[in-house]
């Protein structure tokens, strides 16, 4: 148990630093990444609070705006194609606009229509910036939340975390979370899971 406590403190340090690391600041409240997993009967065990209230504080500096498919497709018609393509494919979608000096990134969360299995628990997301076709970032992951992309200052790149399981949740321990930069691994931990009481 004890090995437990202190695997979890070393994630929440990893975390604490890295999330400093990025260099955002507080301008608007965040929703809790963690919170946002629907885990059934199951939930992260003891310092979920902990991590949620962390990772609240540190995803909400940075300016992300909710918006509609009508707006986007009027006010970044270049992208009209890939909003509409991922709007027919998928189901649940909300887009948000993340703004970033001059730059501004769309992202649309979304589940993908008749998934089965263990796709049905994962959102599917694709980024774009508005001068650019391709993706900045595209993933799948347990979280339905916007603060899974973010602006990493000292490297200068957008960042984005990845939530996944192994296996339904009766059946595992814990949880994956992979932080990319650039496209590559820059962390992977794992949050141990347990049945609720």
């Amino acid at each position: 148990m004890e090995s437990s406590a202190n695997r979890l403190n070393a994630i929440f340090i990893i975390l604490t630093l890295f999330f400093a690391s990025c260099g955002t600041t507080a301008t608007t409240k965040g929703e809790n990444i963690i919170s946002s997993i629907d885990m059934g009967e199951y939930h992260l065990s003891s310092i979920e609070d902990t991590i949620n209230k962390y990772i609240n504080d540190v995803s909400a500096g940075m300016p992300y705006r909710k918006t509609e498919k009508e707006e986007l497709l009027n006010d970044y018609s270049s992208l009209r194609n890939q909003i509409n393509e991922f709007y027919e494919f998928n189901i649940d979608v909300e887009a948000y606009i993340l703004e970033i000096k001059k730059e501004k990134i769309v992202i649309l969360v979304g589940k993908a229509a008749g998934a089965t299995g263990l796709g049905v628990d994962y959102w599917w997301y694709k980024c774009f910036s508005k001068n650019n076709q391709e993706p900045v970032a595209e993933f799948i992951s347990l979280a339905k939340s916007p603060y899974s992309i973010f602006w990493n200052k000292q490297k200068n790149c957008i960042c984005h975390m990845e939530i996944a399981k192994d296996g339904p949740y009766d059946s595992i321990k814990e949880l994956t979370v992979t932080i990319y930069t650039k496209g590559d691994v820059f962390k992977r931990f794992h949050l141990p899971i347990e049945k609720k009481r």
